[in-house]
């Protein structure tokens, strides 16, 4: 199975030829070996799935469960707890360490353990500041930025970014997109002969690129937030985050006014 050019939902990056890849059981999600062992588990929000091996991978230094990697002579992984030896061996004289080489592995893997915990506690908290940021219809979103992210794509198809792309900005708090998208389809729409052929121009636009743009505002604020402390963290996921009523509410009283004001003109 060739997965050159995809994209690692972990790391971000290309797969490239040489590269060693491992598949999620359940979704078949491909990760990089080492991105799959240092986020002990698939990417996919939700998702439970164990390593699988793809091409040439044997899985020999990380624990066929969860993942995690082990140094050789381990007997349970440092993760889950599942066993790594396959003779069940108990006593550990029968594994070839000296007691020094013994707290030696002892201790290295206490530290590998600790690089891999740490880093995939982040990859978590990460995961949690984008589920409060986007609030409503976080499963939908997150499947989407996953989809992009996988595929390398920016265009995905949005029906509510389609119809209601002047009032669904704000609703999602992408003030400067809807302020743009606002002027952008008022001008055109005035504009005699163009209003019919803007209203689909900006219905197709809006619809490709809604996910897009709104996978770059979470993005944006998710990056501003990762060295706040908690309680300020919070406060601004709230506030920048979710949805906004007030703002739709706003919109709408701009374009009635605006709408009374231009039937007034064109009656002069």
């Amino acid at each position: 199975m060739d997965f050159t050019g995809k994209i690692c939902p972990y790391c971000k990056g290309e797969f490239k030829e040489d590269d060693e890849i491992v598949l999620c059981s359940i979704c078949e999600m491909p990760h990089h070996k080492e991105c799959w062992v240092e986020n002990q588990g698939c990417t996919t929000f939700g998702c439970t799935g164990t390593i699988m091996g793809v091409d040439n991978y044997s899985g020999e230094s990380v624990c066929k469960k969860c993942g995690t990697a082990y140094i050789d002579g381990q007997r349970f992984c440092s993760y889950c707890g599942g066993n790594l030896l396959d003779n069940g061996l108990t006593d550990s004289s029968q594994f070839g360490y000296s007691y020094e080489q013994q707290q030696t592995s002892s201790n290295t893997t206490q530290q590998n353990s600790f690089n891999i915990n740490y880093g995939s506690q982040n990859k978590v908290d990460e995961k949690e500041d984008m589920r409060k940021f986007i609030d409503k219809k976080q499963i939908y979103y997150i499947d989407k930025f996953e989809h992009i992210d996988y595929f390398n794509e920016k265009l995905t198809w949005n029906w509510a970014s389609a119809f209601f792309g002047m009032y669904w900005y704000p609703y999602r708090k992408m003030y400067k997109i809807a302020i743009i998208y606002y002027i952008s389809s008022f001008i055109f729409g005035i504009i005699p002969g163009f209003s019919g052929i803007s209203r689909i121009v900006f219905f197709i636009v809006s619809g490709m690129f809604g996910n897009y743009l709104y996978k770059r505002h979470v993005e944006k604020h998710l990056e501003v937030v990762k060295h706040m402390e908690s309680y300020m963290k919070q406060s601004y996921l709230l506030e920048k985050g979710g949805t906004s009523s007030g703002a739709v509410w706003v919109t709408i009283g701009i374009t009635v006014i605006l709408a009374i004001i231009v039937n007034g003109i064109t009656k002069l």
